[in-house]
């Protein structure tokens, strides 16, 4: 398998909670990458997926870095815009937002993986003193 892949994303979202299109793209450096397409994560972020074929393991085992961007248009965000249906409390939220994001992703064998990530998310409403920085980790097993 080569060590580096390129993953670009295109994708949108609509709905009461989040309404975005977005456009990124994610590079990993490693061994075993034909085996996911990325570490899974939380939206709105970079797409990753629960896929996962062992075939494209290296040897059994994955590793790899990645590092990514993601650009987002941003139409609806109720955290920041209130309630759909009625008069609540808003912030007058940034339309244009994005993240960069790096971290690494480690599988022993088809039942045990690790995934780390840190996200610097920009600023995403007026009067926000500083980025949001987010760090995740997930174990995951099958039996």
């Amino acid at each position: 398998m080569t060590p580096v892949s390129a993953v670009p994303q295109l994708g949108a979202s609509v709905g009461n909670i989040f309404t975005y299109g977005d456009v990124g793209g994610l590079l990993r450096i490693g061994k075993g990458l034909g085996a996911d397409y990325g570490a899974a994560r939380i939206r709105p972020a970079l797409s990753g997926t629960d896929y996962f074929d062992e075939r494209g393991l290296d040897d059994g085992r994955a590793l790899y870095f990645l590092v990514g961007a993601q650009g987002r248009a941003v139409a609806r965000n109720i955290f920041l815009d209130g309630n759909s249906y009625r008069a609540s409390r808003s912030v007058p939220k940034r339309n244009l937002v994005g993240d960069l994001q790096a971290g690494f992703s480690a599988s022993w064998s088809k039942s045990l993986r690790l995934d780390a990530s840190v996200v610097l998310r920009s600023k995403e409403f007026r009067g926000q003193r500083t980025s949001d920085e987010i760090c995740t980790a997930a174990l995951t097993f099958t039996w």
